[in-house]
């Protein structure tokens, strides 16, 4: 192909593209449910197979509204990582032993002080003086 010949192509796309009729666009969510696995408390829990065994399918079994307030972290200073942890403690409880739900809420306490720590830019030591739970 000389290059006349590629200027030439060029040129009737152009006309071509042109007069195609500009549409309206209509939005549409691509993400229209949560799995376990895409939440902060999911990747948390993913590394520790007995509890994980027994929280995914509680989480799976939830309303699709549910685990869409799950998709994505917490806002800092609304007290989010609270109650998401005191919801969450409520509806995992009854399927962990008592050592496997104190291992659970040390993982989140340490997944959501992760976030905080990532999103407002502190180092490490400075996080570890914030607090546990009381302060989430």
């Amino acid at each position: 192909m000389t290059i006349k010949n590629l200027f030439a192509a060029l040129k009737e796309t152009r006309k071509t593209y042109r007069r195609l009729e500009r549409g309206t666009v209509i939005l549409q969510r691509i993400a229209t449910g949560c799995g376990f696995y895409a939440t902060v408390e999911g990747c948390a829990l993913n590394h520790i197979p007995a509890i994980d065994r027994k929280c995914y399918p509680v989480f799976s079994a939830m309303p699709p509204e549910f685990k869409r307030r799950y998709a994505f972290s917490p806002k800092d200073g609304t007290g989010e990582y609270r109650n998401r942890l005191q919801e969450l403690s409520k509806i995992f409880r009854p399927v962990l032993t008592e050592k496997e739900y104190r291992r659970m809420r040390q993982e989140l306490i340490k997944s959501y002080r992760r976030c905080k720590r990532l999103r407002t830019g502190q180092k490490r030591e400075k996080a570890a003086v914030v607090g546990a739970a009381a302060r989430l």
